[in-house]
C-alpha cells in the first residue's frame, strides 16, 4: 500500500506540473501577442485548463468494396420447373349441394406449369480495423477558460473597433487565434464569448519616486541646454570679473585706510607727548615747541635755517 500511495503521488504532481506549464505556454502566447497590439503592461492574462488523463483506446471495424477487382467470393443458383394438376370440383357449397340428387360431374382436370430460381451471391470485401489511443494529457477544449484584463486608456489610440464590443470581439479573436480556440469543433461545444472573458478597466500605477539624478538628466536631454550652458558660462564670467573689481576697491580702501591710520597714529603720538610733557611750565613747553620748530625747518629748508640763526645771533 505505501508504494501504491507514492506512485499515486507522484502521479498526481506530474498530472499538476503538465497542467501549469500548458496553462503558461498559452498564458505567454497571449500575452506576447497583446503586448505587441496594446503595449508592454496594458494587458493581464490567465489561463485556466482542464488535461484529461484517462487512458482511452478506440476501435474502429471499417468495410469497403472494390468494385474494380473480383469481388465474388461463392455463388449459389438455383432453378426449379414442374407441372400441377388440379382435381376437378364436385359440388358447390350451399342448399342445393345438401339435398340429396343427382350431381353433376365435370370430368375436366386443371393442369398449370410453374418455374423457379433462386441466386445466392457472397461478396469478398476489405475489413479495416482502426485502433485510436488517446493521449493522456489531451486538452479539454470544452473547459478551456481564458481571462483578460485590458487597461481601457490604451486601446483609445488603437483602431480596435468603434464600441465597446467591437474593441472585445477583437480581442477575443486574436486570444481564441493564439490559444487554438475555436468553435464548431467535432465533438466539443466551445462558444468563445463563454471560453474568453474580456473587461476593460482602468489600470492603477504606484506613483514612483523620482530617482537620484533624474531631473539633471532630463535637463541634459532638452534641446534648451545649449542655451543655458552659455548663459551660464556668460554669468560666471560677469560674476568672476565683479570680484576682481571688488577685490581691487577694496584693495584701495585698505591701502587709504592705512594712510589714514598713519596720520592718525602720528597725531595720537604727538598727544601722548603733549600729555607726557603736561608736567612741563608754560615757558618749557614754549622753549621745547620752538626747538620742534627749528628742528623741522633744519631738515625740511636748511638754508633758511641758517638765515634764520644768523639773523637770531646778530640782534643779540
Amino acid at each position: 500500500m505505501p508504494a501504491a500511495d507514492g506512485d499515486i503521488s507522484e502521479t498526481v504532481k506530474w498530472q499538476m506540473a503538465m497542467k501549469r506549464q500548458y496553462e503558461k505556454e498559452k498564458q505567454d502566447a497571449i500575452q506576447s501577442m497583446l503586448d505587441k497590439s496594446l503595449g508592454q503592461n496594458n494587458s493581464v492574462v490567465r489561463v485556466n485548463a482542464e488535461l484529461d488523463f484517462d487512458n482511452k483506446e478506440q476501435k474502429d471495424e471499417l468495410y469497403s468494396h472494390d468494385d474494380a477487382g473480383p469481388f465474388v467470393r461463392s455463388e449459389e443458383i438455383k432453378k426449379e420447373s414442374g407441372t400441377d394438376t388440379t382435381q376437378p370440383v364436385v359440388g358447390v357449397p350451399g342448399t342445393d349441394t345438401n339435398i340429396p340428387q343427382y350431381q353433376e360431374v365435370d370430368a375436366a382436370e386443371g393442369v398449370s406449369t410453374y418455374d423457379k430460381s433462386s441466386k445466392i451471391r457472397n461478396y469478398e470485401i476489405n475489413k479495416t480495423e482502426k485502433v485510436t489511443k488517446v493521449a493522456q494529457g489531451d486538452v479539454k477544449y470544452d473547459y478551456l477558460t481564458v481571462a483578460v484584463l485590458v487597461n481601457s486608456k490604451a486601446t483609445e489610440p488603437l483602431k480596435l473597433g468603434e464600441t465597446e464590443e467591437e474593441k472585445i470581439a477583437t480581442i477575443r479573436n486574436i486570444v481564441a487565434t493564439a490559444c487554438g480556440l475555436r468553435e464548431n469543433r467535432k465533438d466539443e461545444s466551445v462558444r468563445l464569448e463563454d471560453n474568453i472573458s474580456v473587461a476593460f478597466v482602468d489600470f492603477y500605477t504606484e506613483p514612483q519616486a523620482e530617482a537620484p539624478g533624474g531631473t539633471m538628466d532630463q535637463i541634459m536631454r532638452s534641446p534648451l541646454t545649449p542655451w543655458l550652458l552659455a548663459f551660464l558660462v556668460v554669468l560666471i564670467i560677469l560674476l568672476a570679473w565683479w570680484l576682481m573689481q571688488r577685490r581691487e576697491r577694496r584693495r584701495a580702501e585698505q591701502e587709504a585706510e592705512e594712510e589714514a591710520g598713519i596720520d592718525t597714529l602720528i597725531q595720537e603720538e604727538i598727544r601722548v607727548e603733549d600729555l607726557i610733557d603736561t608736567g612741563l611750565s608754560p615757558e618749557e613747553k614754549e622753549r621745547r615747541k620752538i626747538r620742534e620748530e627749528i628742528d623741522r625747518i633744519i631738515n625740511e629748508n636748511p638754508e633758511t635755517a641758517a638765515q634764520v640763526l644768523k639773523t637770531w645771533l646778530a640782534e643779540e
